[in-house]
């Protein structure tokens, strides 16, 4: 892995979604780029260098939050854990594949951090049903974005260090 491109990418993708996120909100709805990175890191980087982009991701990210810094370190690091985890039974270059993981991610996040709010506010009682649905408008925006980001990150996959396709029949 080339890990300063790594950590640039990574870098503009948390501007680009700071940046051009509320402007892409549909009903308030913003796509989460930041997760759709992770399984991108998680489906094609080198076993746990995949894992380490995704918590550089999740580093720079933090920087910029309010949040308790490493919250979202480990979050995009266990995202890219399990899409790793699961990789090799997926057909990882199909669009079908790309949507399903990141919507899996997106939502498994979202409940951690629902379950993280709660334990550090309080009881989320009433607010549930709004957070469930939120999530999983998010989780099926960002998820929509996730085949052409990474079909767009892919074609630039040898200045990351990913190793490229090598038959067309896995496409």
């Amino acid at each position: 892995m080339r890990w300063l491109p790594i950590v640039v990418l990574n870098a503009a993708v948390v501007a680009l979604q700071a940046a051009l996120g509320p402007f892409l909100a549909v009903h308030g709805i913003r796509p989460d780029w930041l997760v759709v990175m992770a399984v991108f890191w998680g489906l094609y980087a080198r076993g746990w260098q995949g894992v380490i982009s995704a918590w550089i991701l999740g580093a720079v990210a933090d920087l910029i939050t309010i949040e308790k810094f490493g919250l979202q370190m480990l979050s995009y690091a266990m995202a890219a854990t399990l899409v790793t985890s699961i990789r090799l039974q997926v057909f990882r270059y199909r669009w079908s594949a790309q949507f399903s993981l990141t919507l899996l991610a997106s939502f498994l996040l979202r409940m951690a951090w629902a379950i993280y709010a709660s334990w550090r506010f309080g009881p989320l009682g009433r607010m549930i049903p709004g957070w469930f649905a939120e999530a999983a408008f998010i989780s099926v925006y960002s998820a929509a974005w996730a085949p052409l980001l990474h079909s767009l990150l892919l074609r630039q996959a040898s200045w990351f260090g990913i190793p490229r396709q090598k038959t067309r029949h896995l496409a």
